[in-house]
């Protein structure tokens, strides 16, 4: 089973392709990134094979850009994301998109996923709007997405910053 991998670049995406390099040779995985292709253009998916499930993981996500550089956000985050899923719509794939964490500063704690959305950035703008684009294909078109919100990770690789 082929799986196509947005993103791989990444913090979260190199390191979930080291873990893919480690495990049997069961799982076999397209690692798309800049050097592939842009996910802003279609053309990009039109170069795919076809794949039972893609791990969407390419974004922009550093949030004080996203206030400098709030178009190139919005082309990447959104648009990307809305290529991925007219991809996954062509070939009945599983998607799952690694959304962000979009409560903003909460007065409870732990937070959990009931807790009320508050867009208080470009950022977190393009990721809820993602998760919207997601849902609505997921009714319309009966698609299998999943959607995750981590927040605070952390680990091996990770920017300084």
């Amino acid at each position: 089973m082929k799986i196509v991998i947005t993103g791989s670049n990444g913090f979260i995406g190199s390191n979930l392709l080291a873990k893919l390099k480690n495990m049997n040779d069961e799982i076999d995985y397209l690692a798309l990134n800049r050097k592939f292709g842009n996910i802003t253009d279609k053309k990009t998916f039109d170069k795919l094979p076809e794949s039972k499930t893609v791990i969407h993981l390419a974004n922009k996500i550093y949030i004080p850009h996203s206030w400098s550089y709030t178009e190139d956000f919005i082309k990447t985050n959104i648009l990307g994301t809305l290529n991925v899923l007219e991809y996954c719509k062509k070939y009945n794939s599983h998607l799952i998109f690694l959304s962000s964490y979009l409560y903003g500063n909460q007065v409870y704690f732990p937070t959990n996923e009931k807790a009320n959305i508050n867009i208080d950035n470009p950022y977190v703008l393009t990721k809820k709007t993602s998760e919207d684009l997601c849902l609505l294909f997921s009714q319309k078109y009966k698609m299998k997405i999943t959607i995750l919100r981590p927040f605070n990770v952390y680990g091996p690789k990770q920017k300084n910053n």
